[in-house]
């Protein structure tokens, strides 16, 4: 089976704090996440600064299953 992958960078508004508040997400800024909705799971990387490289681990981490998965 394959996977979709979505990445998007959301801007402080009300959709936002929606989400965050659906998947109990924290309101740090700036937050690395990965929602797998089907699973009811989230991932979350807490970094100071988001840059290409930690995106790339974070997603290949993610794809190879090395990540512990958080309830949604």
């Amino acid at each position: 089976m394959g996977r979709w992958l979505q990445i998007q960078q959301c801007p402080l508004d009300n959709m936002t704090d929606s989400l965050r508040d659906y998947t109990n997400l924290p309101e740090a800024a700036p937050l690395l996440t990965i929602l797998d909705m089907s699973a009811r799971a989230k991932y979350v990387m807490d970094v100071e600064e988001i840059t290409p490289d930690i995106v790339e681990a974070f997603v290949n981490d993610f794809l190879l299953d090395k990540l512990k998965p958080e309830p949604i």
